[in-house]
């Protein structure tokens, strides 16, 4: 450009130099370069609209040659990219040219075994409403599938829905969903997102969505039928979570109301038989994957501390081993996960500079999602074979669980036959044994942080006095207390202020020290006392009891409850002492008194607002 305007100049200045010698008026002159310059500036913006038209007539003979080269590369090899004509080959997401990028990873992806199978897939997936795929790992499965379901949607006539592929954990969700986009080309967030709790990455653009089996029932919840989805993909399946095994249920029955939806069962190892008969006989596809030379050994004898044996055998792989690489630890939880992280790298420490650099990184579910992410950062340069010690089977979540956050669920889903739902393992009828050796020890430990108020407060007291302990795990174990279920605690309340950062919501909690600091936290929901000593519960009326096990030393006319609990008598659990003007004053729209029925509670709450309102009431 520069040096075209250099000639330009150079262009002018002879041309005037020859019309002055003429001896014309300097107007004149003015006029006849004028006229000069705009004649040059035509000529070389028809030189520029020629040379356009020879380009574009060059890709027009290069595109069918490079479209080929993508088309059959599974065959015969793509062309390098510097041959192919990028540019020409446009996505249909975008609507822009692909980035070279993308066919970088095109190349990657083509080499998956999962693409040997695309036709059988989609054979499979137009004859048939659900079926189990059986990916081994390295297959290529959780990203390559996902995306083929997408194409068959699009093709699809009538309204457009999406893809929804589950997955087990949240890092899963998001990290493939990053995968994806990029070998989508496209922006995470718009065509491809992810949903887990607390964080959604998706938009109205969104076609292909990764979340966790938790999600996708929350919005079965809202939508039954799951209208805005083709196709669902239940991803890892062989984990049988309890979300995993209810969107079962749910799903068997939404095929058989919505012929248009379809259902993919896949996972890496799994009970294809099973999943097969649950399904009404579904066909099976097996896909291999890449092998790698695995070689097991074995300890000589057993273990009494397998910890130890563990944080060992790493460590000597580590000081043993020439090549660099990456050694995979599994434990039985978090505990134990934290002790084994800080053990090796004391002893690694210990151990001086010259044993080598190690990089130790903990995982589990309840880490935020910003650490959990760290396992996907270079260094390791080469990533374990994850099939190594991995059952083929998992004992089901729904076997071993607390089944009350279960039935509330599926009754929100409508589901109000809960014994006969159909279960691919239907829960035993008793889940729960308490022990009771250390009854006595445990209810003195609760005793230290009973608060007046009840036990919600009390809870709370708990918790300071954790946080206070520096998150202990020898201070939970010597109080009866549960240290993951802390830790899951605090970690929610980390997660719901990560939010409130996001979206600039500022904080205003009472200070700890302040006298108001109990009575907020007690403003609430609540069940009212009635004279038999009784409570009727707002809203619905039911005679309840406090349970034995409340701190609570007297029966406060007014109670705010977390459960209600049916045995011999009906009892309201986890309660805490509150004033009743707290509702008509926090929640009005909540306890509208033409929504109430005919009881004490209602005519209490009426003198109250009619106070309220005479400005004859007194704050408390």
């Amino acid at each position: 450009m520069s040096k075209r305007h250099r000639l330009d100049l150079g262009d002018d200045y002879s041309s005037s130099k020859k019309r002055s010698s003429d001896g014309k008026d300097r107007d004149r002159d003015r006029d006849e370069r004028s006229k000069d310059r705009e004649r040059d500036r035509d000529r070389d913006r028809d030189r520029d609209r020629e040379r356009d038209r020879d380009r574009e007539r060059d890709r027009d003979s290069k595109a069918p040659n490079s479209a080929l080269n993508v088309n059959i590369a599974s065959g015969g090899g793509m062309l390098p990219l510097k041959q192919t004509a990028i540019h020409q080959q446009i996505n249909p997401f975008t609507n822009l040219p692909h980035t070279p990028r993308y066919y970088e990873i095109l190349k990657k992806r083509l080499q998956l075994p999962v693409w040997e199978y695309k036709e059988r897939f989609h054979d499979i997936l137009t004859r048939h409403q659900s079926f189990v795929l059986v990916g081994e790992t390295g297959s290529g499965k959780t990203t390559q599938i996902p995306q083929w379901c997408v194409d068959m949607v699009r093709s699809l006539p009538g309204p457009k829905r999406g893809v929804a592929c589950t997955q087990p954990r949240r890092v899963a969700a998001m990290s493939v969903a990053q995968r994806v986009a990029d070998e989508m080309d496209v922006m995470l967030g718009q065509e491809v997102g992810y949903s887990i709790r607390f964080e959604d990455c998706s938009s109205a653009k969104t076609i292909l969505k990764y979340m966790t089996d938790g999600m996708l029932l929350r919005e079965a919840m809202n939508d039954p039928l799951l209208e805005r989805y083709g196709v669902i993909i239940l991803d890892e399946a062989h984990e049988r979570t309890l979300a995993t095994d209810i969107l079962m249920g749910v799903l068997k029955e939404v095929v058989r109301q919505r012929s248009d939806l379809k259902v993919i069962v896949m996972s890496a190892t799994l009970d294809a038989g099973k999943f097969q008969v649950y399904f009404d006989s579904c066909p099976l596809l097996t896909i291999p994957g890449r092998t790698h030379p695995v070689e097991i050994f074995y300890t000589p004898e057993p273990e009494r501390d397998y910890l130890e044996a563990a944080i060992r055998t790493v460590i000597q792989i580590h000081m043993c081993e020439e090549d660099e690489g990456d050694v995979l630890l599994f434990l039985t939880g978090q505990e134990e996960i934290d002790e084994a992280c800080k053990r090796i790298k004391r002893e690694i420490d210990d151990l001086g500079p010259e044993v080598g650099d190690i990089k130790i990184i903990p995982l589990y579910s309840t880490l935020p999602p910003q650490q959990q992410q760290r396992i996907f950062e270079p260094p390791p340069p080469r990533k374990p074979n994850g099939a190594i010690g991995r059952k083929d089977n998992t004992y089901p979540e729904i076997l071993r669980s607390n089944l009350g956050s279960v039935v509330l669920q599926l009754k929100k889903l409508g589901i109000d036959d809960l014994v006969h739902f159909d279960f691919m393992d239907p829960p035993v009828p008793q889940c729960f044994v308490r022990p009771t050796e250390a009854k006595k020890a445990a209810d003195e430990a609760k005793m230290r942080f009973a608060h007046i108020d009840g036990d919600h407060l009390t809870l709370l007291n708990v918790y300071h006095a954790f946080k206070q302990n520096h998150e202990s795990v020898q201070w939970c174990y010597d109080n009866f207390v549960n240290y993951r279920s802390l830790m899951s605690a605090d970690n929610v309340r980390q997660q719901l202020s990560r939010i409130m950062d996001r979206f600039n919501l500022p904080r205003r909690s009472t200070e700890f020290t302040s006298r108001d600091y109990y009575i907020n936290i007690r403003r609430a929901l609540v069940a009212h006392l009635e004279r038999t000593g009784h409570y009727l519960t707002v809203k619905d009326n039911q005679v309840v009891q406090l349970h034995p096990s409340t701190v609570l030393d007297h029966k406060p006319e007014w109670v705010l409850y977390n459960e209600f609990v049916l045995t011999t008598k009906n009892y309201i659990r986890t309660c805490t002492d509150i004033k009743p003007e707290w509702l008509v004053k926090i929640a009005p729209q909540y306890y509208d008194m033409s929504n109430f029925p005919q009881c004490e509670a209602k005519r209490q709450l009426e003198r109250i607002v009619a106070k309220l309102q005479t400005k004859e009431y007194t704050q408390y």
